[in-house]
């Protein structure tokens, strides 16, 4: 519930923008909306993407006179078109108007929108205001990492098991991705194997400090005004970790 209202928060302060003056606002155009989450380069062609998941972070927060390192989940959405496709009047995710971002053929969600964690509906609406609509099932969060979440650092000179929740819904794949200044590391495997080793060779390559990426996904292809729309549906979580 605390992160969902961090998200709330952070939602809401797109909003408020202009405040705290009695001057009407003015139209400052489209916005910099965020979008952080990292979608997997292995994602199929399609005139439309349609992306909607979470992102969960650890972050340094003061409870009293201590600091605590605790997760913060973040609900993102984004709704694409290609070159040479145009998009729709309007693009709804459960029934909340996405907004443009800036100057591209991109909208983004900037305002919470109801049950964003549960089953995301995607509703595409056009100049005849005929509306197509499309259910995109819930994925599971990644609660825990192991050895990530009890430490944050590992050794080089040995391989590293990963583990994690297995699935309890639908998913394709879990992608890892650990990013260093002189190395990048990547791998995808079924989600519900729940473990995975990186060898002692890919160790040595990653000592010092780096970002360690797991994303949770699966790919739903489908048709609107016969184009290809790929919805996707992405649950990350991301972790800062030292090779020594």
């Amino acid at each position: 519930m605390r992160s969902f209202l961090l998200l709330i928060a952070l939602l809401l302060g797109l909003g408020a923008i202009g405040c705290g003056s009695t001057e009407p606002p003015t139209n400052i155009g489209p916005l910099n909306i965020p979008f952080s989450l990292v979608i997997p380069g292995n994602r199929p062609a399609a005139d439309y993407y349609a992306v909607s998941g979470v992102s969960v972070r650890i972050v340094a927060t003061k409870v009293g006179d201590s600091i605590v390192e605790m997760p913060q989940t973040l609900f993102y959405a984004q709704f694409a078109a290609a070159p040479g496709a145009e998009l729709p009047d309007t693009v709804t995710l459960n029934h909340t108007p996405l907004d443009r971002h800036l100057d591209t053929d991109t909208l983004r969600l900037a305002a919470a929108a109801p049950n964003i964690l549960a089953d995301n509906t995607w509703g595409l609406i056009d100049a005849n205001n005929s509306e197509t609509t499309f259910l995109v099932p819930k994925i599971d969060i990644i609660d825990t990492v192991s050895p990530f979440d009890e430490r944050s650092s590992v050794r080089s000179d040995t391989s590293l098991e990963l583990g994690w929740k297995r699935p309890t819904l639908i998913s394709s794949a879990m992608h890892i991705r650990w990013t260093t200044s002189n190395h990048t590391y990547e791998q995808v495997m079924p989600d519900s194997f729940g473990a995975y080793t990186i060898p002692a060779s890919e160790m040595e390559k990653l000592r010092g400090r780096g970002k360690v990426l797991l994303t949770r996904y699966y790919y739903l292809p489908r048709k609107y005004k016969s184009r290809d729309i790929l919805l996707i549906r992405i649950a990350q979580r991301s972790f800062e970790i030292d090779v020594l």
